[in-house]
C-alpha cells in the first residue's frame, strides 16, 4: 500500500471503496501491531542485531516479490496471500475474527476476547481450517438462518441507500456545474470508462458497508444469550444508514433490543467513552468499527484498557 494507490496502473490492495486500506483498519481495531509478513532484513536485523548493512541489502526484496507483482498475474487473481506463521489476526468475517497460528486457520465471535488456538473451550463459536478460503467457508456454513437472512437485507438495504446517496449527489452537481466550476478541465475518460469506473467502486464500497453490517448480527445475537444476567447493551453508530439498518433488526427482532444511539461529533464518542470508563453505570458499550476509526486518537487508549468493545 503506498500513497499512489489509487492511480491508473498502480498497486491497490483491499479496499473500503474509497482507497483506504481495509487491511490497515482491521489492524487497528484488532490491536494487532505485528506485520502480516515480516521483511526478511528486519527479521535478519531483530534476530542478529550486528549483522553489517551489505548483508542486509539483497533482503529487503522478497526474491519472489518481481514475478508475482507482475501486471497479469495480479489481474488474474491467482496469487495467494502470504502471512507469518505466528498467531496473527487476519480480517473479520460474518462476525467471527480470522486469526492464523501455525499451519491453522482459525475464527471465533468478534464479541469474545481473544485467548489463542489453545483455548478452544472458552468461545462459544469456533472454527479452524487448513486454508484461509476454508475457514470462511466455515464460517459460511456455522452462520445461523437469521445472520443469512439480515446479509441479504443488508445487501438490498445497501445498493438502495448508495444509490439514491449517489442520485443525490449528482443532482448537486448539476445545479452547481457551470459558472462554479473552476481550474482548466483535462481530457474526460469516455462515458462507457467513467461508468465501468463508478460501477467497480459501488461494488467494493457497497461490500465493504454489508461487511460491516454483517459482523453486528451474531454478536449482538451471543450477547442476548450470554448468561442469567447479563450487561444492558449499548451501542454507538457514526451514521444514519447504521442507525436505520440496525432498528429494522431490531424491530423485527432479528437482534435483540440494545438501547441504540448515532454519535453527531467526535466529542460526543469520547463523551460516551468517558462515561463507560467510570464504571458508575455497568453497561457493555459497543462501537462499530467505522465510528471508531473516525474518532480513534484520543479513544484509542481506553479501548487498550476494555472500557468498550468494537464491532
Amino acid at each position: 500500500w503506498h500513497p499512489g494507490q489509487a492511480g491508473v496502473d498502480n498497486y491497490l490492495g483491499p479496499h473500503d471503496g474509497r482507497h483506504v486500506s481495509t487491511t490497515s483498519l482491521a489492524a487497528l481495531s484488532a490491536r494487532r501491531v505485528p506485520p502480516l509478513l515480516e521483511n526478511p532484513a528486519i527479521l535478519r536485523l531483530r534476530e542478529q542485531p550486528a549483522t553489517p548493512a551489505e548483508a542486509l541489502i539483497p533482503m529487503l526484496i522478497r526474491p519472489e516479490g518481481p514475478a508475482e507483482w507482475r501486471r497479469e498475474r495480479l489481474e488474474s487473481g491467482s496469487l495467494q496471500p502470504r502471512f507469518d506463521a505466528c498467531d496473527l489476526h487476519l480480517g473479520y468475517n460474518r462476525g467471527f475474527t480470522i486469526y492464523r497460528d501455525g499451519g491453522v486457520f482459525y475464527a471465533h465471535l468478534a464479541i469474545e476476547p481473544h485467548r489463542g488456538r489453545h483455548e478452544t473451550a472458552s468461545y462459544s463459536r469456533y472454527v479452524e481450517a487448513s486454508t484461509l478460503t476454508a475457514v470462511r467457508a466455515r464460517i459460511g456454513a456455522e452462520t445461523s438462518f437469521l445472520t443469512a437472512v439480515a446479509i441479504v437485507l443488508a445487501k438490498v438495504f445497501v445498493a438502495v441507500w448508495q444509490c439514491a446517496h449517489y442520485l443525490k449527489r449528482r443532482k448537486l452537481g448539476l445545479l452547481q456545474s457551470g459558472a462554479d466550476r473552476q481550474g482548466a478541465v483535462g481530457p474526460q475518460p469516455s462515458f462507457s470508462a467513467r461508468l465501468k469506473q463508478r460501477l467497480a467502486q459501488f461494488a467494493v464500497e457497497s461490500r465493504a458497508i454489508v461487511d460491516s453490517l454483517a459482523d453486528l448480527v451474531p454478536n449482538l445475537r451471543q450477547l442476548a444469550g450470554g448468561g442469567s444476567d447479563p450487561l444492558p447493551v449499548r451501542v454507538v453508530v457514526g451514521d444514519r444508514r447504521t442507525e436505520i439498518y440496525l432498528k429494522l433488526l431490531r424491530a423485527v427482532r432479528a437482534i435483540p433490543r440494545v438501547h441504540l444511539e448515532r454519535a453527531e461529533s467526535d466529542e460526543q464518542v469520547e463523551r460516551i467513552v468517558a462515561e463507560a470508563s467510570d464504571r458508575g453505570r455497568p453497561e457493555r458499550l459497543i462501537l462499530t468499527r467505522n465510528l471508531y476509526y473516525r474518532a480513534y486518537p484520543p479513544i484509542a487508549p481506553l479501548y487498550l484498557a476494555r472500557a468498550f468493545t468494537v464491532l
